[in-house]
Order: structure tokens, then sequence, then C-alpha cells
């Protein structure tokens, strides 16, 4: 577990803790999460999210505030990866293992650009950056790294990060239209409008973004 790895220890069952601060990120803790629409036992329930993925990675959940309700129950508010973008669910926090984040990925569509910051500090900064044509856009909001990957062929150069954003005109496209922040071959392309919705960045930049950017970490993309 990402909690364990990092010398974390839980409250007992029944009695969880909230993060320390938000946005936060971690693994899941029972077979299943049940994701509501409120923060209440009867709310509506939104998805259910496996601990372990198809691809047998764990999954990681991402959490952007938190609350208590009328009985004691801490419950935190989670990012959901799944079409419309953008929703949010509530999940027991007794049910996941999370871990404040620090850091960022920033991608501007209108500047072509994409940055890793660490507060306020820049770690990664690049202006080398292709994003989506009109037809087939990067969807703008609040999302995270899901999973990374070293993909077979050529087309996503030599690693690529999984978001939870999903393209909201491919839905054919591999995994459901899953948009990643990946590598190219082909630089000279950059930057530009020029690919199917995701974010193509230098081979050296997303090595970095490997490095320094792990599963859990926020994205925003913005115009």
């Amino acid at each position: 577990m990402l909690t364990a790895a990092l010398g974390l220890t839980l409250a007992p069952a029944g009695h969880a803790q909230l993060p320390a601060s938000f946005p936060a990120a971690g693994d899941i803790l029972d077979n299943v999460l049940t994701v509501r629409a409120r923060p209440a036992l009867d709310a509506r329930v939104i998805k259910r999210l496996p601990a372990v993925r198809s691809d047998q990675r764990l999954t990681i959940v991402h959490a952007t505030t938190g609350t208590t309700d009328a009985a004691g129950r801490a419950w935190v508010r989670v990012a959901l990866q799944m079409l419309p973008n953008n929703t949010k669910g509530w999940a027991l926090a007794d049910s996941v293992a999370l871990y404040p984040i620090r850091k960022r990925i920033v991608v501007d569509l209108s500047s072509h650009s994409v940055k890793l910051f660490r507060g306020n500090r820049v770690l990664v900064s690049t202006r080398k950056v292709g994003i989506g044509k009109r037809a087939t856009p990067t969807p703008l909001g609040y999302y995270y790294v899901a999973a990374g990957y070293r993909l077979p062929g050529r087309g996503y150069g030599v690693w690529a990060l999984e978001t939870s954003a999903y393209s909201p005109t491919l839905t054919d496209w591999p995994g459901g239209g899953k948009v990643g922040i990946h590598g190219t071959f082909n630089p000279g392309i950059l930057p530009g409008a020029v690919s199917h919705g995701c974010v193509r960045v230098p081979n050296a930049v997303i090595l970095q973004l490997k490095r320094l950017a792990p599963a859990g970490t926020a994205i925003i993309v913005r115009r």
C-alpha cells in the first residue's frame, strides 16, 4: 500500500480521521469503495470502485475535501474517473488510506504549456506541448494521475501518464476514451493542436514527470 510505503499509521476502523490537508490520495482499504452523491449512508450510489483494477494495479483515490456527518463519521469527497468529466462523490474516510498531495500538474491549453508545481515552486516546465484538435479537444477541469505505463509501439513516446479525464468525443478510444499525458518520438509537431485529446510532451519531459509526479498527483487543465 502507498501508506505503508510512506510509513503512515492509520486510525482504527470506526475512528477514521480526515487527512491533515487536501488534496489527498491513496489506496482503497475495502474490496470495493462505495461513492455516494452526498456524505450520508442513505445517499444515492454514484459508483463502486474495486480496490484492484482490471490491469491488476491498485485503484488510486484522489480526495479534494472532507467533512464529518451528524453521527461523527468522516467522509472524503473524491474525484472520479468517469464521464461526465469532473464528477465527484463522497466516500467513508475509514474505507481509504490517504496522504496529502503537495504537487500538481497545470496544463494550459492557450499557451501550450505544462508545469509541475510543488506548492509555488516549479519543478518541471515546457511550452512544447501538443493538445487536442478542435474536433477532439483536451477536456478542461480538475483531474489526477491514475497510473503510469510504458505502452507498446511508438505512438505514446517513452512513457505515458493515465489521467482521470476522458475524451468528450471519442468514447471508443482505448479504455473508453481515457486521456493521457505522454511523450512523443516526433517532437517536431510540438507545440500545436495535434492530438485526439491527449497531452503530448517531449520524451525528456515525460520522464521527469514519471519521476516527480506519482499516481495521485493533481492535474488542472485550463485555457
